[in-house]
């Protein structure tokens, strides 16, 4: 039979470790304050891959955090930046990936930003869009969704990144910003996103939206001006305030059918090119 070398283990209950120091070490730490098996497991883990566990083998840290913090000393990253109670894991985990990024963490590393926010700005900071707009906590996620496809099509920030606009009002003047026009006056007059539609859908076709672009319309009455407008309509008999959004429509319909139907409107402007 031949000789068998068995390596030499040194044990600490359930977690064995390939020389004494590293044995001491854990014991001496789990002897201190009371983990649970996970973390152990993540401290075991810290100390056979020669990490300072000193910073994350505190029993206040649950096993998640303690993960993220094991994940930046095996990176190399300084982890004394979100080694700390104030931040949750998925907080830690932003800030752990944005120093993984290179990018100034500093920028978002606050306790009371929360960690879509701050994926979000990490994002924006990854890809080197202008974050000069950027005030912690002034906007809700919704809206910094919609100022980050801004960003990503380089248009300027500093006419849609307004706090005081609903994500709707952003994703609307940003549309605005793709079409070459800009919607700054009208998102500024507190417009809301369905009247803001109907103008934008008025400058995009060049009518003469201050026609119906006043607060005395609701959208669906806009909505009626603009369709009549489109049809060269005379929209002056029914642009008023005082008719609903149905009267308008009856007015408009008719009109259509007159100028249309029983006026021969395209043979009495277009007869001239049919006949030659």
């Amino acid at each position: 039979m031949g000789v068998i070398m068995v390596k030499q283990s040194y044990s600490v209950g359930n977690f064995n470790f390939p020389n004494l120091k590293q044995a001491e070490l854990f014991e001496n730490i789990i002897n201190k304050s009371k983990f649970n098996n996970k973390q152990k497991k993540v401290i075991e883990s810290g100390i056979k891959k020669s990490l300072d566990v000193s910073i994350y083998s505190l029993k206040y840290f649950n096993v998640e955090q303690m993960k993220q913090i094991k994940l930046g000393l095996e990176e190399g990253l300084n982890v004394d930046i979100y080694a700390s109670l104030k931040f949750d894991w998925e907080q830690m985990e932003q800030l752990r990936l944005g120093l993984q990024d290179k990018v100034d963490v500093s920028i978002y590393a606050s306790s009371k930003i929360s960690s879509h926010e701050m994926e979000i700005v990490r994002s924006i900071l990854k890809n080197k869009w202008d974050i000069s707009w950027y005030k912690p906590n002034k906007f809700g996620l919704y809206q910094l969704e919609e100022i980050t496809r801004g960003l990503k099509n380089n248009l300027d920030p500093l006419i849609y990144a307004n706090p005081n606009y609903s994500s709707k009002i952003i994703r609307i003047v940003i549309q605005g910003l793709e079409n070459k026009i800009d919607l700054t006056n009208y998102a500024k007059e507190k417009f809301n996103e369905y009247q803001l539609e109907v103008i934008l859908r008025g400058l995009k076709n060049k009518v003469d939206v201050s026609i119906y672009a006043k607060h005395e319309f609701n959208w669906k009455q806009m909505l009626e001006i603009y369709n009549g407008l489109i049809l060269d309509l005379d929209v002056s008999s029914y642009a008023n305030r005082q008719y609903n959004e149905s009267y308008m429509k009856k007015i408009k319909d008719e009109l259509f059918i007159e100028q249309y139907i029983i006026g021969n409107y395209f043979e009495k402007k277009y007869g001239k090119y049919l006949k030659s």
